[in-house]
């Protein structure tokens, strides 16, 4: 890790707890930045998600993984799109950038959400936001523990405000 990105780590204690530190994550982000979300099935990615959804207006009970799809959009009334993509089912980095990856980032007009991001970690762009989850045993059955990194203090600063 460089010496200006910082890492923190967080525990949640239910699912709504984890939205809302994706609503605040939303609100310190502008178009063409990268969510690369990491962890085991349950971990939480997708309440990260569900959380940058609200944070930008989009109804956050309208989010669900796209492991199928692959890529949803999701359009607010107004303000910054959110593409939310699974590669779990993808064999490989290039299978993502056959479906417009860089084209999604480049474009600037919405946040990039990525579930798996550790399959595809070549592809991430810097400034990318990094969020691990796991739930370690010592932890309640709704608990997860988060490790965040990023090279921007604001996004570290608005995580670890106290709900």
């Amino acid at each position: 890790m460089s010496e200006w990105m910082r890492q923190i780590e967080l525990v949640t204690d239910s699912p709504e707890q984890t939205r809302r530190l994706g609503e605040r994550l939303a609100r310190c982000l502008t178009g063409g930045h990268v969510v690369a979300l990491v962890g085991h099935l349950g971990a939480g990615k997708t309440q990260w998600v569900k959380g940058l959804a609200a944070g930008l207006g989009i109804d956050p009970d309208a989010v669900h993984s796209p492991t199928f799809t692959i890529i949803n959009e999701y359009t607010p009334k107004s303000g910054l799109l959110l593409y939310h993509v699974d590669v779990y089912r993808l064999g490989s980095a290039a299978e993502l950038e056959a479906i417009g990856f860089s084209e999604m980032v480049a474009a600037a007009d919405g946040l990039v959400a990525i579930e798996w991001a550790d399959r595809v970690a070549e592809l991430m762009p810097p400034g990318s936001v990094w969020i691990t989850g796991s739930m370690p045993s010592n932890l309640g059955e709704n608990q997860r523990q988060y490790a965040i990194t990023s090279d921007r203090p604001d996004v570290i600063d608005a995580l670890q405000a106290q709900d």
